[in-house]
This record gives C-alpha cells, structure tokens and sequence, in this order.
C-alpha cells in the first residue's frame, strides 16, 4: 500500500524546531515524510543522548510483523466505543498521563504537530484504537522555552512495558511494548510506520538522535510499536 503522507517538519511554532511524533524535517518528497517531524533547536536545556544499541536491545522484533509472543485480541465491530472521543495516553514506566488531541494532515499531506508540549497528538487519518489495525501518535520530545516534553522519556520504554488509551466513556485499551527502533529520517521505512496492520497495534513517534543545526532537525526518528493486550 502506497501511504501518500508526510509528517510534520515542527512540532512546534514557526520559531521552534525540536520535532515530535509526527517526524518534522526539512527535505522533501518521500523524505519529509519522516523527516517531516515538528522539530525545534534544543531549548536552554541538555538534550538526552543519542539512543545507543544498548538501549534498543530488549528484544525487538522491528514492526513490519505483530509479536507472536503477544495473544491477538479478537476485535468486534462496530464496537460501543467506536463514537467516543480519545482522552488520554497513559505509560506507568515513564510516568506519563497526558492528554490526547486529534491531529490530520494539512493542504500539503504534511502531518500536523501536536498543539503543546504536554499532548500526545492522534493522527486520525490512522486507525482507530481498538479499531484493528495501526493507530499513530505523535508527541515532542522537547519544546522551545519549556524543556522536556511529553515523549522525553520514551526512549526508556522496554519490552512488555504497558500503554494505555482512555476513552471519554471509561473504555480503556492496553497495550505492550513490542518494539522500538530509532532510523534515520532519509532512510526511514514510512509505509510501514504510519501504514496500516494486520493486528490491533499503537505506534509513537518522537525524534531522538542528534540535532543537525544547519538543517534545522533531529537526525533520526523514534518509533515505538506496542500491540493491544486487552
């Protein structure tokens, strides 16, 4: 399936450029699809470093394919939950509980930004959580003239580790963590991130790497896919 989407290049203000979830850069074509992620320079803070091996090593198995360790959750449509609006995203093991915003594509097939530093945007072109199939979220790592953003910690995120999805009538979907893998944004596989699949699963996008200051961005994209469990 061919995804006919860019993400963002900020996730921020015109002025800013620390890229979120969406994947903001500044190339072009097929590119900007990941490099299409908000991003602002680092604020007057120190940024994390640069994700190494030893921190994608928990067993990942990549998101082209669901975990087999992980039991399909068997998805019945239409479901009472399908009208109502998402509300929060929830991750215990980095301690976040933020609100959720409905974010598209603007004129140009770019991926809009989150509004704020503290929001997890969903991306309602994807899937519908509990849906099926593959629901894309974006959230900033930093934020110009506010420091660590909502997805800073994401890239402590570890095998098993469990999201969860609230809807505004107490539905509640959970997920775990099956993967997360950093990939440079000229050569990330966008098909495959922000594409549908074949089981009930998340995906979350933030920046991570180095910030390159004559383009402007983070030079690669953190995704981390987790699939339903309940």
């Amino acid at each position: 399936m061919r995804v006919s989407v860019r993400f963002p290049r900020r996730l921020v203000s015109p002025r800013v450029g620390i890229a979120l979830a969406g994947v903001a850069c500044v190339a072009a074509a097929i590119v900007a699809a990941i490099a299409a992620l908000p991003v602002q320079p680092p604020a007057q803070h120190q940024l994390g470093s640069p994700m190494s091996a030893a921190d994608l090593a928990f067993q990942s198995v990549g998101i082209s394919s669901p975990d087999a360790r992980v039991s399909p959750v068997r998805v019945s449509s239409p479901s009472p939950a399908d009208g109502a609006s998402l509300k929060r995203m929830i991750i215990p093991a980095i301690s976040v509980d933020a609100p959720l915003a409905v974010v598209g594509r603007d004129a140009g097939g770019v991926m809009q930004m989150p509004p704020d530093p503290k929001t997890v945007a969903w991306y309602g072109f994807t899937a519908r959580p509990g849906s099926g199939s593959n629901a894309v979220f974006a959230g900033h790592l930093d934020y110009v003239h506010y420091g660590p953003a909502v997805f800073w910690n994401l890239h402590k995120l570890r095998y098993g580790d469990q999201i969860e999805i609230t809807l505004a009538d107490g539905t509640v979907y959970r997920y775990r963590v099956v993967s997360s893998e950093a990939y440079d944004i000229f050569h990330a596989p966008v098909a495959d991130i922000i594409g549908p699949t074949t089981y009930d699963a998340i995906t979350l996008i933030t920046c991570t790497g180095s910030y390159n200051w004559s383009l402007h961005l983070y030079e690669e994209r953190l995704i981390v896919r987790a699939q339903r469990v309940s």
